[in-house]
């Protein structure tokens, strides 16, 4: 019987090194893969840490600055579309930034 419990012991270590085996696999390749992953993010790292308020002035100054030019040079208006328009906006969406 001791034989036998050997013999079952034995396969079951033959079993649990495969699983290590795999897993050390798993293990290495999901290490290569954060590890790109880290290095993509990183470059997204490097624009958040330029100056985000400024460019969020400029996006705002210029979009306002677009949307005063179709009034004047098209005589649109955001609030009240004309039937007979051609140009359709999606929305009258003026952003509400305070600056300093």
């Amino acid at each position: 019987m001791l034989k036998a419990q050997l013999m079952v012991n034995a396969g079951d270590l033959g079993r649990l090194k495969a699983r290590k085996a795999t897993l050390e696999n798993r293990l290495k390749s999901s290490k290569e893969e954060l590890s790109q992953v880290e290095r993509h993010l990183s470059m997204f790292d490097n624009l958040a840490s330029g100056d985000v308020a400024e460019a969020t002035k400029t996006c705002v100054l210029g979009h306002r600055s677009g949307m005063q030019m179709l009034q004047n040079e098209f005589g649109y208006n955001p609030i009240y579309r004309r039937p007979g328009d051609t140009f359709k906006a999606k929305s009258s969406f003026v952003p509400r930034v305070k600056f300093q």
